[in-house]
């Protein structure tokens, strides 16, 4: 009981003003768009294979049954993942700049295709997911403490609604796995926290903090997705800062 009392906390996320800084944090970026496509199979892959050549200078296959494409640039720094039901563009963190030069030139992508492939005039779903990560020095089994990592990174209010009750499966078997949900005007946040050993370098223990804006208004006209998007990621940037301390953010200032 106590964790769905958690979860549905009343929360002021206050609004600050945007600014661009010299260091992130950031790992990935995801935006997804989801859709109910009336599209034959057919109509659908013959769409796809002229948007592919037009917009990526690829020519696709129709092999097999169809799930999705994944279409990855050369440095691995954005993969697009287009498929009949939704569409989603990934940004490495080392890429990403700020939505207007980074994520909405992609956005425009995304919706071309899903009117001219998918061949739909509203959006069901819409997510954009940010992951952020702290990297901390470990000697040996001496791995910096939890509590201590905590309040180095996170806000007290931040650390205070996080709850390790009612995880599914998946989640209870990450480490130090905990989450805040909460809704937020038009938009659900879910805020996700672990700390784990780092799979690349085992001298290092690794804080995440992955965070996700959901849109709660369903079909929403395809014109309008890219203003949605814009207040959405702007949400996301005051409720990242309601997250972290100040000495996160003065990090992020060097």
């Amino acid at each position: 009981l106590q964790g769905k009392i958690s979860m549905m906390k009343q929360v002021n996320i206050e609004k600050v003003s945007y600014k661009q800084y010299s260091n992130s944090f950031l790992t990935t970026v995801a935006l997804s768009l989801y859709f109910d496509s009336n599209e034959s199979k057919t109509d659908f892959m013959s769409n796809l294979k002229k948007f592919a050549t037009s917009y990526f200078n690829i020519d696709i296959k129709d092999e097999g049954e169809f799930e999705g494409i994944r279409i990855t640039k050369e440095d691995k720094s954005i993969v697009f993942f287009l498929s009949l039901g939704s569409a989603m563009v990934e940004i490495s963190g080392a890429s990403y700049q700020n939505f207007n030069d980074s994520q909405l030139p992609l956005l425009t992508r995304l919706l071309d295709f899903s009117r001219k492939v998918a061949g739909v005039d509203t959006i069901k779903d819409i997510s954009i997911r940010k992951l952020n990560t702290w990297d901390f020095k470990a000697n040996g089994n001496n791995v910096p403490s939890l509590d201590w990592v905590y309040d180095k990174i996170f806000s007290k209010e931040f650390k205070e609604s996080l709850s390790n009750n009612d995880l599914t499966e998946q989640e209870s078997s990450i480490s130090n796995f905990q989450k805040f949900i909460f809704e937020d005007g038009d938009y659900t946040m879910k805020l996700r926290t672990a700390y784990i050993r780092n799979t690349k370098n085992k001298d290092y223990t690794r804080l995440i903090l992955d965070t996700e804006c959901l849109s709660t208004v369903v079909s929403q006209p395809i014109d309008d997705i890219i203003e949605i998007c814009k207040c959405m990621n702007k949400r996301m940037y005051d409720t990242f800062h309601w997250c972290v301390t100040d000495e996160v953010i003065n990090m992020m200032n060097k």
